[in-house]
């Protein structure tokens, strides 16, 4: 049995629904708001100046860069974001968890295969799974920057600006797979990808809300978001050590966990 083979084709559905979807949002929100915004420039600042200052970092407004192509994606990358995010959860919840939801775990494990040799083959399938989203979703972003903008200059913070996506959806898809590793049951494969993406997304205006720099590290959408990169232009030095040391954590925790846990009768 190809074990890469099977579980690729099982997730594609999936990718496809979700890739299309994302994509949808992102350039409908960049070719019909974003000229919007530019068009009523001027009555749009005096809307946005009327809001306290705490409900416009709640919601990653910025009005001194919402109007360049980039600072209104930092706008709406909080949504975008959750969306890969809620993707990522549910690749790594389907990859591993799918034969505990069915009962029928040890259909993998008696199989002369090593709970670690399966365990690495889902592990890739999942990253190639989202490397082919993120990279189609690069593609299109530069295309339409380049159609809107009149060029693309390819600079350390246009290529933060394209990681993000990959970055942020690698947590949640390592928190997808840690969640059914450790998990006695699995009683749904889809809702608690929701869940734990809707749950960073609170995190985020927790942190956002409070404006306090030390919660910065409960707060995985943020590691590498937009907006933070568009401020320093750059990924700043802690957010890449806390993505670090989680996605470590993550991946020590899921394949114990799932390498030593043994089949529920």
């Amino acid at each position: 049995m190809n074990i890469f083979k099977f579980e690729f084709r099982k997730i594609a559905k999936l990718l496809i629904i979700f890739g299309v979807v994302i994509i949808f949002i992102f350039v409908l929100f960049m070719s019909s708001l974003y000229p919007t915004f530019l068009d009523t420039k001027d009555e749009v600042i005096v809307l946005l100046n009327n809001f306290p200052d705490a409900f416009l970092v709640m919601f990653g407004i910025n009005v001194d860069t919402i109007f360049s192509f980039n600072g209104f994606y930092s706008f709406i990358f909080l949504y975008i974001g959750l969306l890969f995010a809620i993707l990522g959860a549910i690749i790594g919840i389907r990859l591993f968890g799918e034969e505990k939801y069915s009962h029928c775990e040890e259909f993998l494990f008696v199989k002369p295969r090593k709970k670690s040799n399966t365990y690495f083959i889902k592990l890739l399938v999942g990253i190639c799974d989202i490397l082919i989203i993120n990279i189609v979703y690069m593609a299109v972003y530069l295309i339409l920057m380049n159609i809107m903008e009149g060029a693309v200059v390819m600079n350390i913070t246009l290529v933060c600006i394209l990681l993000s996506p990959l970055l942020i959806q690698l947590i949640f898809f390592l928190l997808g797979i840690t969640y059914v590793s450790v998990a006695k049951k699995v009683k749904s494969l889809n809702t608690p990808g929701v869940i734990i993406g809707l749950s960073g997304f609170l995190l985020t205006v927790v942190y956002s809300t409070l404006d306090k720099s030390w919660l910065n590290f409960i707060s995985p959408l943020d590691y590498f978001g937009v907006a933070q990169v568009i401020e320093y232009d750059k990924y700043p030095i802690s957010n890449i050590i806390y993505g670090l040391l989680l996605m470590t954590l993550l991946l020590v925790v899921s394949y114990h966990s799932y390498t030593t846990k043994d089949i529920r009768s």
